[in-house]
């Protein structure tokens, strides 16, 4: 695909297009002769920072309440994998029972082949 620069009313309009359900992001993608990727960027952006997403040059800006809300949020521990752990441990208990009883029951099937193949320990 050629890179060719899309107006930012183009964009709008495309990502209109994809969230009101008339055309897949691929077709969007072949209309604007953009990649899959760059599509799904727009509606990204669309979708976290409204349609002034496209016409903001520089730095994004940020509210002053989601600064403040990030700041608590990252404090009180949300998306730490330690709150994850924690208030999901019921999930990781199964599997972990699950991967000890398999490895128990190669260790005593192994143990158990070599004391029926191994000649040397029949005599023993």
């Amino acid at each position: 695909m050629s890179k060719r620069k899309v107006s930012v009313e183009d964009k709008i309009y495309a990502v209109n297009l994809y969230l009101d359900g008339k055309e897949s992001q691929r077709r969007i993608a072949d209309m604007f002769d953009v990649s899959l990727a760059s599509v799904q960027q727009w509606i990204r952006n669309y979708e976290s920072m409204g349609a002034n997403t496209f016409t903001l040059k520089g730095n994004k800006k940020y509210s002053k309440e989601l600064k403040q809300q990030a700041v608590l949020d990252y404090l009180a521990g949300y998306g730490s994998q330690y709150n994850s752990f924690t208030t999901h441990s019921y999930q990781i208990i199964p599997p972990i029972v699950v991967m000890s009883l398999l490895m128990l029951s190669f260790n005593l099937l192994a143990d158990g082949l070599r004391e029926a193949l191994d000649p040397k320990m029949k005599s023993m």
